[in-house]
This record gives C-alpha cells, sequence and structure tokens, in this order.
C-alpha cells in the first residue's frame, strides 16, 4: 500500500506494533505474578521505502521462564493475542513457535557436591546462594536426562574495568577467573 492512501492497504506495520505491546501482557496479566517469565521481542523487520506499506512485517523474540509449563501457557497465550491483532487489524498473524531447550535447573545433590568442590579448592572464592536467570542454556536438556550442576563461573573484574554484559561489544573477560574454573573441575573429579 502507498503511505498516501492507508486506507486502501493493510497495514501490517500497524498490526505489528500492536503484536509487540499485546505481547507485553503475557507476563503482566496472564501470568501468576509469582511465576517469573520474561518476553522479548528483539527483531522487527518491514518494509524498505518510507512511503510504502510493506506485504510483512516479521517479528523475531524470546520468551524466558523457569518451567515449561510456564512456557506452554505464555505459548498458548502467545497464539491467541496474534489471532486477536490480526482480527482486530485485517492482517494474517502467522506464529512459528521453537522450544530450543527446556529451562536450566540445577539438582540439589549436584549442587551440594560442587559446592564442597568449591569450598575445598578455593575456600576464598564468592558463592552467590539461590542465584536465578533468564539467560538460556541449552544444558537444560542435559539436565533433563541426566542429574547434574551449571555452575556460573563470574569473569568481570570491576577493578580492571571489565564490567560490559556477555552481549556488549565492549565485553572482555578476565582470564584469572580460569584458576577458578581449574580448580573447581579438579576438585570435583
Amino acid at each position: 500500500g502507498h503511505g498516501a492512501i492507508p486506507h486502501m492497504a493493510t497495514d501490517s506495520v500497524v498490526a505489528a506494533s500492536h503484536l509487540v505491546v499485546a505481547l507485553q501482557t503475557i507476563s503482566s496479566r496472564r501470568m501468576p505474578p509469582v511465576e517469573p517469565i520474561v518476553l522479548t521481542v528483539g527483531s522487527i523487520h518491514g518494509g524498505e521505502a518510507f512511503n510504502v506499506i510493506p506485504a510483512s512485517v516479521a517479528l523475531r523474540g524470546t520468551v524466558r521462564a523457569f518451567t515449561s509449563e510456564a512456557l506452554d501457557r505464555a505459548e498458548e497465550a502467545m497464539r491467541e493475542i496474534a489471532q486477536g491483532i490480526g482480527h482486530a487489524t485485517g492482517t494474517h498473524v502467522d506464529v512459528t513457535w521453537t522450544r530450543h531447550s527446556r529451562p536450566t535447573v540445577n539438582h540439589a545433590r549436584a549442587v551440594e557436591v560442587v559446592q564442597r568442590a568449591l569450598q575445598t579448592a578455593m575456600p576464598s572464592a564468592p558463592v552467590l546462594s539461590g542465584y536465578r536467570t533468564m539467560a538460556g542454556e541449552d544444558f537444560g536438556e542435559i539436565l533433563h536426562r541426566v542429574p547434574g550442576c551449571f555452575v556460573l563461573v563470574g569473569s568481570g573484574n570491576a577493578e580492571r574495568g571489565l564490567t560490559e554484559p556477555h552481549h556488549s561489544p565492549r565485553f572482555e573477560i578476565d582470564e584469572s577467573v580460569l584458576e577458578l574454573g581449574r580448580a573447581l573441575h579438579l576438585g570435583l573429579v
């Protein structure tokens, strides 16, 4: 469609914009407030010209939760919202949902073993207990089949100015942390 006569077209950009906003209600209104879930639309692509309504817009994003059941509910909500937005805007909205991996859930016994090994290998190493993150990790597939524990070894160093997160173009690892990783592995063996 032409930007000067939008009533003669189906506006995929407006539909996509409504969809991005409406999807945010999944975590705030469709899920219990005590169940952590995050939905991020990280990519929107549609059109090339400033005065043309594109035929389609593609959105890509991610949904993170601590349980597979929460992801099931989020997927169902996303499909319902997409269908509603499509109906309201006269567009067709396709949802492709890909499960990359299950949530990473450590086994309590494995956590105990790792904590003992860490205390033995490096008693002064700082330990975060109960730390949770929505960062994705396919290790969840392994832990679904085999008891184990995923360990995060911090690589930042504020004294050296190494504080950027992993996806930053300025990320730099403090290689002195490699000694902690080596000592922990030896302690586990």
